[in-house]
């Protein structure tokens, strides 16, 4: 381990006790204390996070919007499944049947730089390097379960949450016998437009289901595939796919979604 100690007096500003107080170290969680005193100050107790949901054109006859829907996110970092799942009902309440377009994610209330300072020390797929963005669901991270098969020999039952066409999932597991070693390794591995989840290792004949956390290396398209999965749930069939993109200055707004 390496650290960076640096203590002073808050009266006279002098320094007490110093072991490297200028090397560059990883981030670590206490760096979310001043990003919340930065937030409170700047943004003050009472802001709220919105998520914009935009059609080309309000819904006609039967539900139909002619057009794509769009979503534009302005950072709210609390969005979740059961937030999104939400906003969907709403969306279907408003008499969107079917959508003759696509779903376009605008995350253009952010720049592109999506880590920080610092995150260049350590590579991998853990979810607590998952990128930041303007739209974001889940900590930009998704759930791995890994559960043994009905037998031994069998392969293991691994399920991703949540659910959508964004996910590429390769299983590579196996059961093994009820004292056999357990080892489970997912990998999580960004490719054009998808994220693969691979899991690989032996899981003991009857034994617990374990859960893992990944992140996802494109928080935009994780967003709107997930969106696409629960307006179909929600019986809203869309026509086109999945995009990047910004909303149209004539584009109507359809549903505004606050955070806490």
């Amino acid at each position: 381990a390496r650290t960076g100690v640096m203590v002073s007096s808050l009266d006279s500003g002098a320094m007490i006790f110093a072991h490297n107080p200028d090397e560059l170290l990883n981030p670590a969680s206490n760096v979310k204390l001043y990003t919340a005193a930065v937030a409170l100050a700047r943004l003050g107790p009472e802001f709220r996070f919105e998520t914009e949901f935009h059609v080309d054109n309000n819904p006609a006859p039967g539900g139909i919007v002619h057009g794509s829907i769009y979503a534009r996110g302005k950072g709210d970092p609390s969005m979740v499944t059961e937030k999104l799942w939400v906003i969907a009902s709403e969306i279907a309440n408003r008499n969107v049947r079917v959508i003759r377009g696509d779903i376009v994610i605008d995350d253009s209330y952010f720049d592109n730089e999506r880590e920080g300072p610092g995150y260049d020390q350590e590579r991998g797929d853990r979810s607590y390097l998952a990128p930041a963005g303007a739209v974001s669901l889940n900590y930009n991270s998704v759930q791995v379960h890994v559960m043994p098969g009905e037998k031994m020999g069998a392969k293991g039952r691994v399920a991703i949450e949540p659910q959508s066409d964004f996910f590429i999932l390769e299983n590579r597991t196996l059961t093994v016998a009820k004292n056999g070693k357990r080892r489970v390794v997912p990998s999580s591995i960004a490719l054009e437009g998808k994220q693969k989840i691979v899991v690989n290792g032996r899981l003991p004949y009857g034994s617990r289901a374990q859960t893992f956390y990944r992140k996802i290396d494109d928080p935009p398209l994780y967003f709107g595939y997930s969106l696409k999965k629960l307006l179909e749930l929600r019986g809203v069939r869309i026509t086109g796919k999945v995009r990047r993109g910004t909303v149209p200055k004539d584009a109507k707004l359809l549903w505004v979604h606050e955070s806490a």
